[in-house]
């Protein structure tokens, strides 16, 4: 089913080498609004040269995905090339 008949959209999420941030808009009639944001850090810029584990940004996606007040467990994600 296409997610833009629903209230909510998908989560959009961008992982970064610094930081992670998701976002979710919410349908109001025929509008669409902010309905929660969140950003977090992995590193400060000066530190990002050794990678971050999988299991750091896992462990972050997590807390930021049940401390938030997303709607929903769909996710919409752009991963560079």
């Amino acid at each position: 089913m296409a997610w833009w008949g629903k209230r909510y959209s998908p989560i959009g999420l961008d992982i970064g080498s610094c930081q992670i941030k998701m976002a979710q808009l919410q349908r109001h009639g025929q509008q669409w609004a902010v309905h929660h944001v969140a950003v977090a850090m992995l590193l400060s810029p000066a530190e990002a040269s050794p990678a971050v584990s999988p299991q750091e940004v896992s462990q972050c996606l997590s807390s930021m995905r049940t401390a938030g007040a997303f709607v929903g467990t769909r996710v919409i994600s752009a991963l560079p090339c």
